[in-house]
């Protein structure tokens, strides 16, 4: 029948599988112009329309609503849909702030209503439809050409008065924009749209307890804005008034209305999803909103689909309650997120400022409050900038030839010292170091009976430089001295005498090279010493040649340069090592080199353990003999040093074996070059005690003139100017209280050239001084501690003092030196006292 034909036309997409087996399908020789099997024409126009793509596009087209409602064309008009229902009317003003619900609205609407019963390929609809349209954008035209014509004529009549210009504008009737309205049955006021709003505005409305807000799209140059508002007849009801259309897509995809599509069983998945506005016949005239029958929609569907039952999911999702328990949510763990971020970030900012200035402002006044008087803090950077300033000029030309070399290598403390007293106190940083000098008080503070006091945090920078033990505190630290002392025993040392011996037998070996026939060279000593003493420790603690450890010896220097380089900062800045700066690069790659290195060599030592080749003569020998010992005394792991803690003692072997003898020798050749008459002195009890022989363990100490000059030398010149200690709980000493966090400076250097303790001519060389030995110097007050003292006191002086006598005894039998006319006489600190411009001596064959 063509009705029937007609009504499966118009079903045929959504329920194709309902209506499969309910209608005919046409034959197969059928109309040319059919292009499907029930006649539907994919060309035209689809009766199914995707209502969320329409309404929510890039450019929403209530035209294409229109049409699918049954309208030939968009006009200034409101939609009208229930939530609770399934019905969907038209809306229109009236007048008087009333709204009649009416079958059609437009420029010109077809007077043949269309409903599911009429054919939509039916000839006269179509003409109606067209001709109803033609006459729509004809209307349009013309109403656009008058303006044109009038906007025209207002330029060309510029002169007449504005006046009748206003009037005439005024007397217009202001063009709306299309209007879109909807009922929905929620509790919520605000439903979700996939679009994001801003409110405006909101007034009373008359006899209505609900008042009517207004929004507008928060998306730039879109002009559309909606009224929201609840009915006072059913407050249930939410009216929603949208006017404009976006000029823009949707920022955030909303779940598609699913509005009159049957359930998932019945329908092809990909529908299912989708809203599909279908056509529905007119509602009259005299239909009010309150007469709206839910079921109208079934009453007009075929017989064989009325079973079905279609859900009512929203045109903006009805289900909103659960969405905005859903967005609650969020919105809850957004801001739980945020506020404990805030937390964090003012946790933060408390800790900083603490750190950076209410802390150290609290250690001032305590200090202050005492009598002891110093620099003011500044902000960060305390007093790095000024010290920078005077080592830079302090260096920037030689001095005389004199051991008072104080004001050259700390000018600092020197500066704070003469202006404040001999306990004062200056800012390392955000950090006050206070000067010690009283030596009932240094002695207190070596001692550390109390535990209140450790080492000063050692830079990040300078622990790639060496930690191990001289880092370590607690019983981390009594772990490795206990496993590390029996390796320094006199006893144990007497076993690398030969390797002693080897070394400096090569190094007079080379000098008397240089020398040649003439009998003389200038010679700077100082790279040559260092290659000397790092050979010894190679030798002595690796069992391995110089040239094997060369290049452990060069980046050890070259990363003590750049480490110094990076503490000449005037401002102190937090994390400055992980700036990804080409020093910063280089400083890590040095340190990851070594550790390879140094890994290496232990490696061949563990092999040669497991084959029982292993030989004890050497300090890594004794090291891990010891470390097996502790493994077996007590059955535990923890009792012992891992590899990586080996490979840090390894390194400071290198660093403390080598530079600090290195420095040491030095100075000694300098000084006897500066005194003759001493090196005379020593030279002939080195020649009347050993000859020519090879320096012996036993003859070594009968040498009393070379032993105090290395001591007199070690006072002038103790390779490390300053150590510090830092209290970790307030800490009294000679009636001061020292607040947690202060850095108590002990100057080395000052102590072993106080005049108080050490005489008016406390700058002069007498090593006579140590006639009796050094025990004088702690009988009764500490004056004499180049390696430190108390539990921390250096492992390695006896190994230090043991070489720098036989190099010097073999040196002495062999050549005699002086100052050459090209040495500087420049110390620097470069985490030893080194030589600024080198040390140049004129060597003379014996």
């Amino acid at each position: 029948m063509p009705g029937d034909h007609e009504e499966a036309d118009h079903y045929h997409i959504p329920f194709h599988d309902e209506l499969s087996l309910l209608f005919p399908q046409k034959p197969a020789g059928g109309d040319a112009n059919d292009t499907g099997s029930l006649g539907f024409d994919q060309q035209a126009e689809s009766p199914l329309v995707n209502f969320a793509d329409a309404f929510r596009g890039s450019n929403m087209d209530y035209g294409v609503i229109a049409r699918a409602l049954g309208l030939s064309c968009p006009a200034p008009s409101k939609f009208l849909r229930s939530s609770g229902t399934a019905s969907r009317e038209l809306m229109v003003d009236v007048g008087n702030g009333r709204k009649s619900l009416v079958p059609s609205l437009g420029c010109s609407l077809g007077a043949t209503p269309v409903t599911p019963n009429s054919s939509i390929s039916s000839s006269s609809t179509e003409a109606a439809g067209e001709e109803a349209a033609e006459r729509c954008k004809k209307d349009q035209k013309k109403q656009g050409e008058e303006q044109k014509k009038q906007a025209k004529g207002d330029e060309e009549g510029g002169d007449k008065p504005k006046t009748l210009s206003t009037t005439k504008k005024k007397a217009e009737k202001r063009q709306r924009e299309p209007a879109f309205a909807f009922v929905t049955k929620s509790e919520v006021d605000h439903l979700e749209d996939g679009y994001r709003w801003r409110k405006y505005g909101q007034k009373a409305v008359k006899n209505s307890p609900y008042p009517r807000s207004y929004y507008r799209c928060t998306t730039q140059k879109c002009p559309v804005k909606k009224r929201v508002e609840r009915s006072y007849q059913d407050p249930k009801i939410v009216v929603t008034t949208y006017e404009g259309k976006h000029t823009h897509q949707s920022p955030a995809a909303v779940r598609g209305s699913t509005h009159l599509v049957a359930p998932p069983t019945t329908m092809p998945g990909s529908f299912y999803h989708n809203l599909m506005m279908h056509q529905v016949p007119q509602p009259s005239n005299t239909c009010q909103q309150g007469n709206i029958n839910p079921n109208m929609y079934l009453a007009n569907l075929p017989p064989a689909l009325q079973h079905l039952q279609f859900p009512e999911y929203g045109l903006l999702q009805d289900s909103s309650c659960s969405s905005s328990a859903e967005t609650s949510m969020r919105l809850a763990v957004s801001s739980l997120g945020w506020g404990a971020g805030g937390l964090l970030l003012l946790a933060c900012a408390v800790w900083a400022l603490n750190w950076a200035w209410w802390r150290s402002r609290r250690q001032e006044r305590a200090l202050r409050s005492q009598g002891l008087h110093g620099t003011p803090y500044r902000l960060l950077r305390g007093d790095l900038k000024e010290d920078a300033r005077l080592l830079a000029e302090a260096r920037s030309k030689p001095m005389h030839l004199s051991h008072h070399i104080i004001p050259r290598v700390a000018p600092l403390l020197h500066a704070a010292m003469s202006e404040f007293g001999r306990t004062s106190f200056t800012w390392f940083g955000p950090v006050p170091r206070v000067t010690i000098t009283d030596p009932q008080s240094i002695r207190g503070i070596l001692s550390n009976k109390f535990g209140h006091m450790g080492r000063s945090n050692i830079s990040p920078f300078r622990r790639l430089l060496a930690t191990g033990v001289l880092s370590y505190e607690g019983e981390k630290w009594a772990k490795h001295r206990r496993i590390l002392n029996p390796a320094f025993h006199l006893e144990k040392l007497k076993r690398m005498l030969p390797a002693f011996s080897v070394c400096c037998s090569d190094l007079v070996s080379r000098w008397e090279k240089l020398v040649g026939q003439e009998g003389s060279c200038e010679l700077d000593v100082w790279p040559e010493l260092q290659n000397f003493t790092g050979d010894v420790i190679s030798r002595a603690a690796f069992g391995s040649s110089y040239e094997e450890g060369r290049r452990i010896f060069e980046l050890q220097a070259e990363i003590a340069e750049l480490i110094i380089q990076t503490g000449k900062t005037a401002v102190y800045v937090p994390g400055y090592r992980f700036l990804p700066i080409l020093k910063n690069r280089r400083i890590k790659a040095i340190d990851k080199e070594v550790r390879s290195l140094l890994r290496g060599i232990i490696r061949k030592r563990e092999e040669a353990i497991k084959r029982g080749e292993a030989s004890n003569d050497d300090l890594l020998g004794l090291l891990m003999e010891s470390n097996i010992k502790q493994f077996q005394e007590h059955g535990n792991k923890n009792a012992g040093m891992t590899i990586d803690e080996v490979v840090e003692e390894c390194k400071l072997f290198y660093f403390a074996g080598q530079e600090t003898t290195a420095v040491l020798l030095t100075w000694t050749m300098v000084v006897l070059s500066m005194h003759p008459l001493w090196q005379a002195r020593a030279r002939e009890e080195v020649l009347q005690v050993l000859g020519k022989d090879k320096p012996e363990f036993d003859a070594l100490s009968h040498l009393k003139i070379v032993t105090m000059i290395l001591y007199e030398v070690l006072r002038l010149y103790p390779p490390l100017v300053l150590i510090q200690r830092r209290t970790h709980k307030t800490v009294e000493i000679g009636n001061i209280a020292y607040p947690p966090g202060t850095l108590l400076a002990l100057p080395i250097i000052f102590i072993h050239h106080d005049p108080a303790l050490w005489g008016e001519d406390a700058s002069e060389f007498k090593p006579e001084r140590f006639a009796e030995g050094i025990a004088k110097t702690w009988r009764d007050q500490i004056a004499f501690f180049p390696f430190g003292g108390g539990p921390h006191v250096c492992m390695g002086q006896n190994f230090a003092l043991l070489e720098a006598k036989m190099g010097l005894s073999t040196i002495l039998q062999r050549f005699w030196f002086e100052l050459s006319p090209s040495y500087a006489h420049a110390p620097r600190t470069v985490i030893t006292l080194q030589p600024q411009h080198g040390a140049q001596l004129r060597l003379h064959r014996l």
